[in-house]
């Protein structure tokens, strides 16, 4: 029972609601005499259930890069986001930050982009990905994205073939990359000398072309 003389506020919280979807709520109020009086009718939303997705997973030997997408409802906001390793036949990921967890590289809560990272995998395993999120609206999952890291980075492997069109002022010069030795190449070209057999690069008699 309640009873005041003066205006007072009362609240009450709905458990079990269903997601993006319309309610409309009323305020119900009876006394001693058995009269009673109604608000009002409240109309109010649900937010809609926050998602997450994993889009492209760029993997390395020991470590990955991987792209998500956030969608949330316009009024929700972004609590946390993580990324998580585990093995992949360890079932769900242990959420312990201290194992195998990524860190948020960057966010941009107008596209809902976010890209992670995450290093200290072992050479040639696979691993379960997975992130997880947390809004203001609920928390959230991605699906499982199963990836076998790279194998130990090697030296590269290149091999020198023929020169070609060979002119009185020009030629041209070739080379075959067998192994790029399990990583990305950031740079490659020729050495070239007209009186070191064996030009070395940074040598003042040694021609770079890159």
């Amino acid at each position: 029972t309640l009873f005041r003389s003066n205006p007072f506020e009362t609240g009450i919280e709905f458990a079990s609601l269903e997601p993006d979807t319309d309610y409309v709520a009323q305020v119900q109020l009876t006394n001693n005499y058995d009269l009673t009086g109604y608000s009002s009718k409240l109309v109010f939303h649900t937010y809609a259930n926050p998602l997450v997705v994993i889009d492209s997973v760029r993997v390395l030997s020991t470590g990955v890069y991987v792209m998500a997408t956030v969608t949330l409802d316009a009024r929700d906001e972004v609590k946390s986001l993580s990324l998580y390793a585990d093995d992949s036949d360890a079932g769900e990921p242990v959420y312990d930050p201290a194992r195998l967890s990524g860190s948020l590289v960057s966010f941009d809560t107008a596209t809902g982009q976010a890209v992670f990272q995450i290093g200290g995998l072992a050479y040639e395993t696979a691993y379960d990905l997975q992130v997880l999120l947390e809004a203001r609206g609920g928390q959230a999952r991605s699906a499982k994205s199963t990836i076998t890291t790279l194998p130990e980075p090697v030296r590269a492997s290149v091999t020198t073939q023929a020169a070609t069109v060979i002119r009185s002022d020009k030629a041209r010069l070739n080379a075959t990359i067998s192994n790029t030795g399990y990583t990305s190449i950031i740079e490659h070209g020729f050495l070239y000398s007209a009186t070191n057999a064996h030009p070395v690069r940074g040598a003042l008699e040694a021609i770079e072309v890159m």
